[in-house]
């Protein structure tokens, strides 16, 4: 099996070639914050968070009407190093939805914290999926797949 991969810049000299590995200027550090940041990117889902408000949530908005809900989420999707794109009040099951961009772990974190709060509760994380991508999946799954008894 044949590797190459090169990472290249003023400070930096790394190259990965039929496993062997050079570093010129050893500076380890910087090509490992750039390969964390890299997978990082990569790794940020697109979140749906809808849930409800409380009767301690209604208490504070009948207190002060003018209550701005969308930085608060903001502040807490900031918090975890997730990055909020949308926040929309619903009518019918759910009285809010809160698009974010991260990991399942910062949007779970987020759902402790702000349902231990006690202003939110019924918080429901969805996360986007790519439903064609997935349908081809299947459709190998099931060319191969046997019922019980078959």
């Amino acid at each position: 099996m044949k590797y190459k991969v090169e990472y290249l810049n003023r400070h930096n000299y790394c190259k990965l070639e039929e496993n062997k590995f050079f570093i010129n200027q050893l500076n380890i550090k910087k090509i490992i914050l750039s390969a964390i940041i890299h997978l990082k990117e990569v790794s940020m889902a697109k979140f749906f968070l809808m849930g409800n408000f409380t009767e301690k949530a209604f208490a504070g908005f009948l207190k002060d009407p003018g209550s701005d809900r969308s930085e608060a989420a903001r502040k807490c999707s900031e918090s975890v190093g997730a990055e909020m794109k949308s926040y929309t009040y619903l009518r019918g099951p759910y009285d809010f939805m809160v698009e974010t961009h991260g990991t399942f772990e910062q949007m779970a974190a987020i759902k402790m914290a702000t349902e231990g709060s006690g202003a939110l509760k019924n918080i429901a994380i969805c996360e986007e999926t790519p439903l064609n991508e997935i349908a081809n999946h299947a459709t190998k799954v099931s060319s191969g797949y046997k019922v019980p008894g078959q």
